[in-house]
């Protein structure tokens, strides 16, 4: 034991020496960094709110009308109370009151100008039927102006503390279950976190060992979170003594919680049958009587099969001229609680696309036609399915439904997959927006580790964030 105590104050001052100026600064900067990062929710919506507010004053003072002095008939107060709440609660729909949003400018910049256009949106309509068209144009525009700049500015400047105080974070378990994890990290959080620091515990490491090491590790390096591998004797050793753990001021988790947290996925390799209870009885309880969620897929059906009629047709007009054929195609798809139902698309492959049977869609796939193309990357080709969801085979939002040949085999492959059916599917989902399209395997698995993260963290809130998302997506021609 006194062998791998020793090895362990080797290896962790190796470390500090390694990053030395780092935990200088993480000294100073840890309390402040902590403090941001664990903010409620009520606190950021707090201070969009204000944000909102004085933008809504700084834009009447730099208004012509209302700086030469003309009467005006309404409450600025008010009704800049109003513009930041809606700013807000759409900033909170898009998931900008946590930590991981800090991490990318261009999403603090987009997140800022979707949710102040869209509260800008709604004071519009709200004053031309209240107040009479009152409100000027340019008192309008500077409020957006300042909102998107004073937002910005805000999350930058919170970006930039908790960049200087980077998390520390300890990996307790075999380090190849933590290998791909960490490597996520430091590809896509290298601004936040410091280089992890792993503590091998495998199942022959002495549980006396484990017990005298990792006391060493809190003391020497004071990490931010301590991460355990699930289903480990460290795990087990760790929620015995986690009250004793906590007085360090480190937070744990096991390695499934922190990977959705921070991915938004599920980890297939360590779900349990604990979490497949919680999903069954989330499913068949509270989603089953959830009447807003379909309240909301019928009037988005509706509002865009009107919308959608004008495009459709340029798009059947487009394809008469260049993709000569039926103008839609239908397909049988699983749908909810295994049920098959037929999705209608505009069809982007040739006629002959499958004479040899189904196959994969793949990327540069040689059958999509060039308007197909055009119609799959802009995402317009599933527009038909605004009838689907009217008739209720699917959802605006939920995992993509797939074929029943491939489901077949995917079941066999995948144990967990029926579970994505305890929902119905969705014109849009989690797993589209932050996963490309699944061409074999590996990536319908990875799909479905973002489709269970949806099915088991369903809100209506939940579903607007992606909507909106989607709509970014569909802008930027992603897939």
């Amino acid at each position: 034991m006194n062998t791998a105590v020793k090895e362990t104050e080797k290896n962790t001052a190796s470390y500090v020496r390694g990053s030395r100026t780092s935990h200088k600064r993480l000294r100073f900067f840890r309390p402040i960094a902590r403090t941001i990062i664990y903010l409620p929710p009520w606190v950021w919506i707090f201070f969009d709110v204000l944000i909102g507010l004085v933008s809504f004053l700084l834009a009447h003072w730099a208004s012509p009308s209302y700086y030469n002095g003309l009467p005006i008939f309404y409450s600025p107060l008010k009704l800049g109370l109003i513009f930041g709440f809606f700013m807000a609660c759409f900033r909170h729909i898009l998931d900008s009151h946590d930590f991981v949003h800090l991490n990318s400018v261009s999403r603090i910049l987009g997140t800022s100008l979707i949710s102040t256009f869209s509260a800008m949106a709604i004071l519009t309509i709200a004053t031309t039927w209240t107040v009479h068209d009152q409100v000027g144009r340019y008192i309008i525009f500077y409020s957006g102006l300042f909102c998107v700049v004073l937002t910005v500015l805000f999350r930058i400047v919170t970006r930039g503390w908790v960049a200087r105080a980077r998390h520390l974070v300890v990996f307790v378990g075999r380090p190849s279950v933590f290998e791909e994890m960490n490597a996520r990290i430091e590809a896509s959080f290298s601004n936040f976190f410091l280089p992890a620091f792993f503590l091998p515990v495998t199942e022959k490491t002495p549980l006396a060992e484990f017990e005298a090491e990792l006391p060493q590790v809190l003391r020497t390096l004071n990490p931010h979170e301590v991460i355990v591998e699930d289903h480990s004797q460290a795990a087990n050793w760790v929620m015995d003594h986690y009250l004793e753990i906590s007085k360090s001021g480190c937070l744990i988790r096991p390695y499934s919680r922190f990977k959705e947290k921070i991915f938004g996925e599920i980890d297939l390799n360590t779900l349990t049958d604990r979490q497949l209870l919680r999903i069954h009885g989330f499913c068949t309880g509270t989603y089953a009587g959830q009447w807003d969620k379909r309240c909301l897929d019928i009037f988005l059906a509706v509002i865009g099969l009107l919308a959608s009629l004008p495009v459709g047709l340029v798009i059947i007009v487009l394809m008469k001229i260049f993709s000569p054929g039926p103008i839609f195609y239908s397909q049988k798809r699983v749908g909810q609680y295994g049920k098959s139902f037929d999705i209608w698309k505009f069809r982007t492959m040739r006629i002959d696309a499958e004479k040899n049977g189904a196959v994969w869609a793949k990327k540069n796939d040689d059958r999509v036609t060039p308007i197909g193309k055009f119609l799959r990357l802009s995402r317009l080709d599933e527009l038909p399915q605004f009838w689907n969801i009217l008739r209720g085979d699917m959802a605006f939002v939920g995992p993509r439904p797939e074929r029943p040949e491939f489901v077949t085999q995917l079941e066999k492959q995948l144990p967990q997959y029926h579970l994505r059916h305890l929902v119905k599917p969705g014109l849009t989902g989690w797993a589209q927006i932050r996963y490309r399209y699944a061409s074999s395997h590996e990536d319908t698995k990875t799909k479905l580790s973002y489709d269970l993260y949806y099915v088991s963290n369903y809100s209506l809130a939940f579903d607007l964030s992606i909507i909106l998302r989607t709509v970014i997506a569909m802008a930027k021609g992603a897939r």
